[in-house]
């Protein structure tokens, strides 16, 4: 049989029955309040004094207000043998199941809650040298699991289960807070606009392995969820998220740049993603997206752009991007994501561009952006080294500008002749012809395209023109054997963008040209498998 632990108080001994029948507040609230700790004499924090031991023996304890801790309890260690804790009704209990109003050294373990409308509140006015540890604790069906808010603390939550609660962490303010070793889900039908069960509203936030597993969000009421809402610091490492039909977003950031030059208080916002497993299949083709849409499995910007973003070494990333802007918002508008970043400073006045660092490397999956590269191009002057551009700016090819999919499922690829037009350009592109997607049919076209200057055209004779000469050097969908399958060649031109012809008065400004591929009748789809690089012959 349990043992209660040498020198604590058993909440039993104080009257709580723990069947789940009898009101058990009145017993338990009078266990805590004999819970004081010692002290030889009091001195500012940090200081050290003896903490006594509250227990719960196995039992369901019912209460009908909340259990309250005060500065008496400063100091407690509070342990549960697998005691649960329960409302009396839950559509009419009010308050927090557990509030703690000053804690210091703190230490709650082996508890459970279930149905409540908010489980567990943590509380100090920033007490110096402070620590605080949930352990062992389950939180199960709660609109709102665990509330922090603690300055100058090192709060820790490890080792504990949370199942299908609205919002599972709220971090309101926290110097310093990981959540380790922790199994989770998400609630069952999240619904609303960005929603998310962990809020890191202003914590420093590290997260390590732990498993997040999703249960699948309402399909038409949940749009562009993610497990944490981030406007401060979060740093996920070592731990795996989604896998199952409804997994989505790992972070939705709303947390914005600090201008550190400038104000000297406001601290940099970040996020920082490492050897992670990240799934984000759902709603990738739903009623809030459109065909061929792919959300973001790591990031997703919503509100702001943070100072970092840091995301690598991280795996799966099936069927989504890494890092993207959120559609939901600006639907891929550039100048609304342009006016969106640089609104991004967290105090008033223009963002200070020193202050903020883009990185994606070393992944492994993920679906390339338009632009050829993981990283949006609105991005890209954040980007401190090329080699996170890759693949699609190695070898100092050309950016890609825009990746449009038409109707006909051929595919038209941007870019800028920011070179002299005695420049000549290598077209690299490999792609899968085929609908249905499968990487092991490929096909390949290298060509040479060069500007001609030429000093008229039928329909403008007398103006000086450069024309778009594309010159195939290979082209082959499949095999070349006939009888193969598939076979076939890709239907490629050249044309300017201003004019949509191959020929440009020699004085435009707009010096855009875009590159079409088709892929054979009827097995064109192919807009999520294809890798292209324009890249300048004399840079090579």
């Amino acid at each position: 049989m349990p043992l209660t632990p040498i020198l604590a108080i058993n909440v039993k001994e104080y009257g709580a029955i723990g069947d789940g029948v009898a009101d058990d507040t009145t017993a338990i609230q009078d266990a805590i309040n004999a819970a004081v700790y010692v002290y030889p004499t009091f001195i500012p924090a940090p200081f050290i004094a003896s903490a006594p031991k509250l227990y719960f023996p196995p039992g369901r304890y019912k209460i009908s207000s909340t259990l309250e801790l005060t500065g008496s309890q400063m100091m407690i260690h509070i342990i549960g043998d697998n005691a649960i804790i329960v409302p009396d009704d839950p559509d009419t209990f009010t308050g927090y199941g557990l509030y703690h109003q000053w804690c210091y050294d703190v230490k709650i373990e082996g508890l459970n809650f279930l149905d409540f409308k908010k489980a567990m509140y943590l509380y100090n006015n920033n007490l110096d040298s402070s620590q605080v540890i949930v352990s062992r604790c389950a939180f199960q069906r709660n609109e709102e699991s665990l509330r922090i808010e603690m300055q100058s603390t090192i709060t820790v939550i490890e080792k504990c289960k949370f199942t299908d609660n609205d919002v599972l962490l709220y971090i309101a303010n926290s110097d310093k807070i990981t959540v380790k070793d922790c199994w989770m889900t998400s609630k069952t039908g999240m619904t609303g606009i960005h929603p998310a069960p962990i809020i890191n509203y202003y914590g420093k936030l590290t997260m390590e392995n732990c498993l997040l597993v999703p249960l699948e969000p309402d399909p038409v009421g949940a749009i562009e969820p993610a497990w944490i809402n981030n406007y401060n610091c979060v740093t996920v490492k070592d731990t795996r998220q989604g896998g199952e039909p409804g997994s989505f977003t790992l972070v939705n950031n709303f947390g914005g740049v600090c201008n550190t030059r400038l104000s000297g208080v406001c601290e940099p916002c970040i996020v920082h993603i490492s050897n992670c497993q990240c799934y984000a299949i759902y709603n990738n083709s739903g009623p809030n997206t459109v065909p061929g849409y792919a959300q973001p499995a790591v990031v997703r910007f919503v509100d702001k752009i943070p100072n970092m973003t840091y995301v690598e070494n991280n795996r799966g990333l099936i069927g989504c991007t890494i890092i993207d802007f959120s559609k939901y918002l600006y639907n891929g508008d550039s100048v609304a994501i342009e006016n969106m970043i640089a609104n991004s400073a967290m105090i008033m006045g223009a963002i200070d561009t020193i202050n903020i660092s883009v990185k994606v490397v070393d992944n492994i999956g993920g679906h390339t952006l338009p632009n050829g590269t993981f990283i949006p191009t609105e991005l890209h002057e954040y980007v401190r080294s090329a080699d996170y551009l890759w693949p699609g700016t190695r070898t100092n090819g050309l950016p890609i500008l825009s990746k449009e999919v038409q109707l006909d499922e051929s595919i038209i690829f941007k870019f800028e002749y920011n070179e002299g037009f005695n420049t000549a350009f290598l077209i690299n592109y490999s792609g899968c012809p085929l609908p249905s997607g499968a990487t092991q049919y490929r096909g390949g076209y290298v060509g040479i395209l060069k500007a001609n200057g030429f000093w008229s055209d039928p329909l403008s004779p007398g103006q000086l023109r450069q024309a778009l000469v594309l010159e195939e050097i290979f082209n082959q969908i499949g095999d070349v054997d006939p009888s193969s399958w598939p076979t076939g060649q890709f239907t490629v031109e050249a044309y300017w963008d201003a004019t949509g012809t191959h020929y440009l008065p020699d004085n435009s400004t707009n010096r855009i040209f875009c590159i079409k591929i088709a892929g054979r009748a009827g097995d064109q789809s192919f807009a999520w498998l294809d890798q292209i690089k324009v890249t300048p012959l004399d840079a090579m």
